[in-house]
């Protein structure tokens, strides 16, 4: 469950045009399924994507579309689920029901894919979400299986900008002691492009790499080489502009040289 709240964009406040009421134009039930739930409720008291579900599918249904909304819940860590069923036990609809399940997702997707596949055409429309904590846990196979499904939605998590989960994940889960990245930018407008990460289960490889790019880079980020036509010059550098370490390079190098071109330096 992200602090990000996948379903905020997606199921807007009474009298926007929501997903639930559009999906529900034609059919009397809606299916919801929330495959990363959570606690339900973060520490500091704000709702996760459960009770935020729970809250739009209401007031969807009490404007009449659809007429009835299930909402099931998966998690697999069992203290969130504890808090989960307890923050469920206090919801109350006639028409909207939530439960949740401690599953993986993949398997309790499954599950219900399987289901959903018996009914064929029969199928209520169904909103998947896919919220990952790190870069596991949503296979291919299984997203196609629920693509096959009629009328079948999925919104998914994916988290580029959040290296340190997987980071995490290579270090808890003993494939190297150490994982450490540098990001490569695209362009000047500072548009990460890929990361390039260094494993390995040395302190001193790890502080020698760290080392070396630094070297190149205080912040460790990066600009790809790249070719460009010749009327198109552009200076690949990691610094931004007005280029300060390159500024003492050319003071220190060809101060009283007089005025040359680039290509003459």
């Amino acid at each position: 469950m992200q602090r990000l709240q996948t379903v905020a964009p997606v199921l807007p406040a009474p009298g926007d045009s929501s997903l639930i009421p559009i999906l529900g134009r034609h059919h009397k039930t809606l299916l919801l399924f929330d495959g990363f739930a959570g606690r339900g409720r973060y520490r500091d008291g704000e709702e996760g994507s459960p009770l935020r579900f729970w809250q739009r599918a209401v007031e969807a249904v009490d404007r009449g579309r659809p007429e009835r909304v299930r909402i099931r819940c998966v998690e697999l860590n069992a203290s969130n689920v504890a808090s989960l069923d307890r923050e469920i036990a206090k919801l109350r609809h006639p028409n909207v029901t939530i439960a949740a399940t401690r599953a993986r997702f993949a398997d309790a997707a499954g599950a219900a894919a399987k289901k959903l596949h018996e009914l064929g055409g029969k199928a209520p429309p169904t909103f998947w979400t896919a919220d990952p904590y790190g870069f596991r846990g949503v296979p291919l196979d299984t997203i196609r299986d629920l693509m096959s499904i009629p009328r079948s939605e999925i919104l998914i998590t994916f988290m580029v900008r959040d290296m340190r989960r997987f980071l995490d994940q290579l270090v808890r889960d003993g494939i190297a002691r150490f994982a450490t990245p540098f990001r490569v930018f695209e362009d000047e407008r500072r548009q990460t492009l890929y990361y390039l990460v260094h494993l390995t289960n040395h302190a001193l490889g790890m502080r020698q790499m760290k080392r070396a790019m630094i070297k190149e880079s205080a912040d460790m980020t990066f600009w790809p080489v790249t070719v460009r036509p010749p009327d198109q010059l552009e200076l690949d550098t990691a610094e931004q502009p007005p280029f300060p370490r390159l500024q003492v390079h050319l003071a220190e190098n060809y101060t009283g040289h007089g005025r040359r071109a680039w290509f003459a330096l």
